[in-house]
């Protein structure tokens, strides 16, 4: 997989030196820019219209009437949550393509599709599922673990008939393929709950396979107690026990492919941008949060020392360059020796393709630093999940997180404002 900063930045430099070969060249190692999802490869190109065209046709027929190109930030705020939810819940800052013809302005999604990770294919699911003794009761099974599935994820269910027409029109392949494997065990669970023989036709046996060498042997594992009160249930958990050794799985697919592409969007989200932000009390509150890591979360040292000397870094009116980038990062390794060397390399080397692709100013090519080194909320592991357990340190805690969430926010709106 790969950094959407990389690709930007390559697409950017296309768009600048139309004529460099070796640009071409990154793009045609990396990419099939020809075709699109063909088996074994990475492929690269543009979605308009519900039409895909492969990058090399697109750039061919585009490229004249392409006036500039650049990388723009999208700030995306939730408001109306409380500040802990809302730290909860937010990314990083994502990115779009804009680019400027003789007479429009189109603005550009980088996204990722991928072919399914199995070998067998929807069709053949519904093949397989229909040559059940019962196949009513595993399509029952079916539903109702996909319907669980999207209400857990606070997701409409499948608008289809039916859930056979779901899978056969395709509806939502990427919620199918990660369920498929749960979803096969579980068919297998019910055909032995009602004592029929799980049926695999012929020609679909070479889409699944029975492991030879389990992990495990059933003897060496006690059996549970499966008495809950639910017979149905409890019967089905001993089925489970028992078929974990004898099952079928499903064969990975022998010829997947993966595809990037530049969706159009119109972003019609209003951005409060600022002209000022408050520098001093954004150092305040990453000092309070590096003192608080330094007691419960040294993991998190490096990043907010890294943001401190951004925070306090000079800058010029010149155009940011890779060999700026170099620098910072010699100086910051000066100034602070007992950082790991290898960690703040490797955060300048990342951030470096962003601000060089933006071929933007050193100020903004700091504050994008900045918000990259503070983006330490959101999701498992994250800022968020730091364990305080003395409550007024916990209070502490809260009100410096709350307060560098809120800064991180009003930078963002002041970065929109720098060229």
């Amino acid at each position: 997989m790969f950094r959407d900063e990389t690709i930007f930045h390559t697409l950017v430099q296309q768009f600048k030196q139309p004529e460099n070969k070796a640009i071409h060249t990154v793009l045609s190692q990396w990419f099939n820019t020809d075709q699109i999802q063909q088996p074994n490869q990475v492929s690269i190109g543009v979605l308009i219209n519900d039409t895909d065209i492969p990058w090399q046709r697109w750039w061919e027929k585009e490229q004249s009437n392409i006036r500039s190109c650049s990388v723009i930030p999208i700030a995306q705020y939730n408001t109306g949550m409380e500040p802990r939810i809302e730290r909860a819940l937010s990314g990083g800052m994502p990115y779009a393509l804009q680019i400027q013809s003789q007479t429009e302005k189109y603005l550009f999604l980088l996204q990722r599709k991928t072919s399914s990770r199995y070998a067998l294919k929807p069709y053949q699911w519904v093949e397989l599922i229909n040559n059940q003794v019962n196949p009513a009761a595993c399509w029952h099974t079916i539903d109702r673990l996909i319907q669980e599935h999207y209400k857990l994820n606070n997701r409409p269910s499948y608008t289809a008939a039916s859930i056979q027409e779901y899978i056969q029109q395709e509806e939502d392949l990427e919620t199918l393929d990660f369920l498929l494997s749960k979803l096969l065990t579980e068919i297998q669970v019910t055909c032995s709950y009602e004592n029929h023989t799980f049926i695999i036709p012929t020609e679909l046996k070479e889409t699944v396979y029975k492991s030879d060498n389990p992990f495990y042997s059933m003897a060496d594992i006690p059996e549970p107690d499966f008495d809950t009160g639910d017979k149905e249930e409890d019967k089905k958990a001993k089925i489970r026990y028992q078929l974990s050794a004898s099952q079928w799985y499903l064969k990975e697919n022998p010829n997947p492919w993966e595809y990037y592409f530049l969706e159009s969007f119109t972003y019609d989200v209003h951005i409060e941008i600022s002209k000022t932000f408050d520098r001093e009390g954004l150092v305040k509150s990453v000092q309070h949060c590096l003192e608080l890591a330094n007691k419960h979360a040294p993991g998190f040292c490096t990043y907010f020392e890294i943001a401190l000397f951004l925070l306090n870094t000079p800058f010029s009116k010149n155009v940011y360059t890779e060999t700026t980038g170099s620098i910072w990062k010699e100086k910051l390794l000066q100034e602070k020796p007992q950082l790991p060397s290898d960690s703040v390399a490797s955060f300048f080397s990342e951030s470096s393709y962003l601000p060089e692709a933006l071929c933007c100013s050193e100020e903004k090519a700091l504050g994008l630093g900045i918000l990259q080194a503070t983006q330490v909320f959101g999701g498992m592991g994250s800022w968020n999940d730091i364990y305080i357990q003395e409550d007024t340190e916990y209070q502490y805690y809260s009100q410096w997180s709350d307060a560098l969430f809120q800064g991180r926010l009003d930078l963002e709106k002041y970065v929109l404002n720098i060229e």
